[in-house]
């Protein structure tokens, strides 16, 4: 909707947190894949950004056997307490927080 309103759209975290840093190359190519216009990507080196630069240059979206093996491999890292921005008490990250 945002896209087709002439709003840009930025994905965010798109490393998780730096929790799929050992996956980056993977984490970048399905955000790149993504109907977004920028991904944000944090950085704490010039070595991680010539190898983030490595993976743009050289985009390739994933297959979707390789978005399937992603997803199997995330998904069991997704809970409230690693995500508490999400949850519904973010000191006790336990429970999401409901969305309607």
């Amino acid at each position: 909707m945002a896209k087709a309103r002439g709003v840009a759209v930025a994905g965010m975290k798109v490393l998780g947190l730096s929790r799929l840093a050992e996956i980056y190359d993977r984490a970048l190519r399905f955000a790149f894949a993504l109907p977004i216009d920028t991904a944000v990507v944090g950085m704490e080196s010039m070595e991680q950004l010539k190898k983030n630069l490595a993976v743009a240059e050289a985009f390739k979206p994933l297959s979707d056997a390789e978005r399937l093996e992603l997803f199997r491999e995330v998904l069991p890292r997704v809970s409230p307490a690693t995500m508490p921005w999400k949850a519904e008490d973010w000191d006790e990250a336990v429970e999401w927080k409901r969305r309607w």
